[in-house]
């Protein structure tokens, strides 16, 4: 999905349409993220109440939701990675 279009879905509103969308930024730590995530949220689209707060690292914020962090530690730490080594050869659980 191009900038045009997520634009056109901020402004004009899939719900308009009788649909609902979302949005999913994925990236690695440190890959900008939140960057886009902020950018899509200027274009219109509502973001997470629940982002992280600024810090002094970053004084504008991080434009990430804490569930989603939550649920991407557990998924990590369910295959014996983490956020700082999320190519940690364990391998994958059966099924």
């Amino acid at each position: 999905m191009d900038l045009d279009a997520i634009s056109d879905i901020a402004r004009h509103g899939a719900v308009a349409r009788g649909m609902q969308s979302c949005v999913i930024v994925c990236g690695l730590h440190r890959s900008g993220t939140s960057a886009v995530t902020r950018l899509i949220n200027l274009l219109g689209a509502d973001v997470a109440d629940d982002l992280l707060p600024a810090t002094v690292d970053n004084s504008r914020g991080y434009w990430e939701s804490r569930i989603v962090i939550a649920i991407h530690k557990r998924l990590l730490k369910s295959v014996a990675g983490s956020h700082d080594d999320p190519f940690d050869p364990a391998p994958l659980p059966p099924g």
